[in-house]
C-alpha cells in the first residue's frame, strides 16, 4: 500500500522571537569641572546619580604648578617657627604641598607637633582653611590627629567668612605673619580683608590656571 507522510498538511508555527525591553535612556550630565579628590566622593558626581543621570566630568582649566622650590623652603626649612598659621582656600593648594615635597614625613614632622620653641609663642601654629572637605585632607596632609584638628583647623564656608575667623584670633597677638598658599586667580576679599586690620601675611602662589585643557564648544 502507499505509506502516507505524517508531516503531510502539516503547517508549522512560526512564534515570533521575543525581543528583551531595551534599557530605559540615560541622561548625560557633563560637568564642567574636575572631581573633588576622586569622582565617587564628589557632591555634584552623588548628587547627579541621585537623580538617575550619568554624570561625566570635563575639565575646562589646565593647571600649573609653580615655585615649588620656594614652597619646600617655606615649609620645610622655616617651618612653623615663621609663622602663626597657614591659609588654604582650595584643594589644588594640597595638591600643589604634595607635588612639591616628595616625602610628607618630613612636613608632618614639622607641623603635626609643636616644636619646643613654640613655647614662646601663644599658640601652635594654626590652619585657615575654606571648606570641610578641604579642611580634612590639610589635617591629612600634615598629619595631625582628630583631636589636634580640632584645636588647629579652622575652617569656614567661605574666604569673607575665614577672613572674619582669622582677624578674631590673630588681630591680638600681631607677632608672627600668616602663610597664604594661593593660586593666580585667588578673589581679593580675604587678604584685603586682613591688611585692614593690619595682620601680616606672607602671600606665596603655587598653582596657576592655564588655558582651557578641554574644547567645551560640543557640550555647549
Amino acid at each position: 500500500g502507499k505509506s502516507e507522510n505524517p508531516a503531510a498538511g502539516y503547517t508549522k508555527m512560526h512564534h515570533p522571537t521575543t525581543t528583551p525591553p531595551l534599557p530605559p535612556p540615560v541622561t548625560v550630565l557633563y560637568l564642567l569641572k574636575d572631581p573633588s579628590q576622586t569622582k565617587t566622593t564628589d557632591p555634584y558626581y552623588l548628587e547627579s546619580k541621585k537623580h538617575g543621570y550619568k554624570a561625566k566630568f570635563v575639565s575646562v582649566l589646565r593647571f600649573e604648578y609653580c615655585a615649588e622650590e620656594e614652597l619646600r623652603e617655606e615649609l620645610l626649612a622655616q617651618g612653623p617657627l615663621r609663622y602663626s598659621g597657614i591659609v588654604i582656600t582650595s584643594q589644588r593648594v594640597l595638591t600643589a604641598i604634595t607635588r612639591a615635597i616628595d616625602n610628607l614625613s618630613c612636613l608632618q614632622a614639622k607641623w603635626a607637633t609643636p616644636h619646643p620653641a613654640e613655647t614662646t609663642k601663644t599658640t601652635a601654629t594654626m590652619f585657615y582653611v575654606v571648606g570641610e572637605e578641604t579642611a580634612a585632607q590639610t589635617a591629612k596632609t600634615f598629619g595631625l590627629s582628630e583631636e589636634a584638628s580640632k584645636h588647629r583647623v579652622h575652617v569656614a564656608s567661605t574666604a569673607r567668612a575665614l577672613a572674619e575667623i582669622i582677624i578674631t584670633r590673630e588681630q591680638p597677638a600681631l607677632s608672627l605673619p600668616l602663610l597664604f598658599l594661593c593660586g593666580n586667580i585667588r578673589r581679593d576679599e580675604l587678604p584685603l580683608a586682613l591688611q585692614a586690620a593690619q595682620i601680616p601675611f606672607t602671600e606665596l602662589c603655587v598653582c596657576a590656571h592655564g588655558t582651557a585643557a578641554t574644547n567645551t564648544t560640543p557640550f555647549l
